[in-house]
């Protein structure tokens, strides 16, 4: 990845956009006007974003790493995905959007018990009232690896297929619904 790219904001290159997080330029936009095949590389930084952040489909965002390249929402979901063909790699999502009842119990949706110190539960994240880092919906076939995904859980939703692989899910679990909706975990 060329640091030059990096440091001029928005820099298009073939099929990839690198964004940094230097305020100029809005992941969101970015991703809005996204096509099928497009990369998105995120630079170093914490992308701060009031809204849902929306992946399109057949776009892959690659971030520099989960320590590197952060998205924080305060919407629920932080991130939604509903397409074919979507690839997340590399790169940390938080949800710090205030859920309406939180649990005293910290348990997963799954019924595994949640790490230590977690403050919040899943309960149904198909409800408005819990928290969701990311939202996998519409039937969407995506990959996600290597990411550190805090704050809420992992929705996947009817008729979704998602590979989560080498990730870390911290402050919830995975909730599937719907039967033909499918979830691996590697």
């Amino acid at each position: 990845m060329p640091e030059r790219g990096m440091d001029e904001g928005a820099n298009t290159s073939a099929n990839a956009t690198y964004v940094n997080a230097d305020g100029t330029h809005q992941l969101t936009a970015v991703l809005a006007a996204a096509v099928t095949g497009a990369e998105i590389i995120l630079g170093a930084g914490t992308f701060f974003e009031l809204q849902t952040v929306e992946i399109p489909a057949g776009v892959t965002v690659r971030g520099s790493g989960t320590a590197l390249s952060i998205i924080e929402s305060s919407a629920t979901p932080a991130l939604a995905l509903s397409g074919d063909a979507i690839c997340i790699t590399g790169l940390s999502v938080r949800c710090k959007a205030v859920a309406a009842r939180p649990h005293s119990r910290p348990t997963s949706r799954l019924g595994v018990p949640s790490r230590p110190g977690t403050a919040t539960a899943m309960v149904a994240l198909a409800s408005a009232d819990a928290r969701t880092t990311m939202q996998i919906c519409d039937g969407a076939r995506v990959q996600v690896s290597h990411c550190c995904l805090s704050g809420g859980g992992v929705y996947v939703g009817d008729g979704s297929r998602a590979l989560l692989h080498d990730n870390e899910i911290d402050g919830g679990g995975i909730e599937m619904h719907g039967t033909d909706s499918g979830c691996e975990l590697c």
